[in-house]
């Protein structure tokens, strides 16, 4: 069901469909959902290609969900913090399938993701005796570039580091805090053991374009993180993480 009739230009209901994509780190996300019900999605490992292999693969894929551009009422990507490259293949696209076919753009920060998908693992899993994790903090690192979501009551605050070694030192997370993580690949066995030292509780976790399209395809989700023409939503990439 295309919603654009039904339900205005800048709105999406659960019935909508939608295209998602998570590119801010060494893997590609992509999900569609046709008529709500996400129909399509795939996790790709690609390092540096993400572009390539996206446009190399889309037709195909928009063939399985048996959709088109045109038909989309929604697209959805994150806005950072993350590599240059990704966020800017993810915002590029969504933004301009938006001022192309007049449908809104879902784009939280990639930490409100994280965090969503955390709370999605915690409802699924099996009830045990043991004390509930406290609210994560999340951690995004590339290129030794470091940002640390600080849980808030209904958000994040975002706080950036030049180095693990300022954030490690600088006691804003401290023994017996929940930390989920998204970094590169050589960062994540320093990250772990450091927390392993601090008493740190600490989970890695990818960020997935279905996750997007969970929360952007709700009802009841406040819409703060939709964005129109020509107020397009904002890049926020990490420190020199081109190089």
């Amino acid at each position: 069901m295309n919603s654009k009739a039904s339900s205005g230009p800048w709105t999406a209901g659960i019935n909508s469909n939608a295209f998602a994509i998570e590119s801010s780190g060494p893997y590609l996300s992509v999900a569609l959902a046709r008529s709500g019900r996400v129909v399509f999605e795939r996790l790709i490992k690609t390092s540096w290609n993400h572009e390539i292999i996206f446009w190399r693969h889309l037709p195909k894929w928009l063939k399985t969900a048996r959709l088109n551009t045109s038909d989309l009422d929604l697209v959805a990507t994150t806005q950072g913090p993350g590599r240059f490259t990704g966020i800017r293949l993810g915002l590029g696209i969504c933004n301009t399938w938006s001022l192309a076919h007049k449908i809104p753009v879902f784009a939280p920060p990639l930490h409100e993701l994280m965090r969503w998908q955390h709370q999605t693992q915690i409802k699924k899993t099996p009830l045990r005796e043991t004390s509930p994790l406290p609210k994560p903090f999340c951690l995004i690192a590339f290129s030794g570039s470091t940002v640390l979501a600080k849980p808030l009551k209904n958000s994040a605050e975002a706080i950036p580091f030049a180095s693990l070694d300022d954030l490690f030192h600088s006691k804003r997370i401290n023994p017996g805090d929940f930390l989920i993580i998204y970094a590169a690949e050589h960062l994540i066995r320093d990250i772990l053991e450091r927390c392993r030292q601090g008493g740190i509780q600490a989970q890695t976790i990818i960020p997935q374009a279905r996750g997007l399209l969970d929360r952007a395809l709700r009802e009841d989700f406040p819409k703060s993180f939709y964005f129109k023409p020509p107020r397009l939503a904002p890049a926020l990439y990490l420190k020199e993480s081109w190089k």
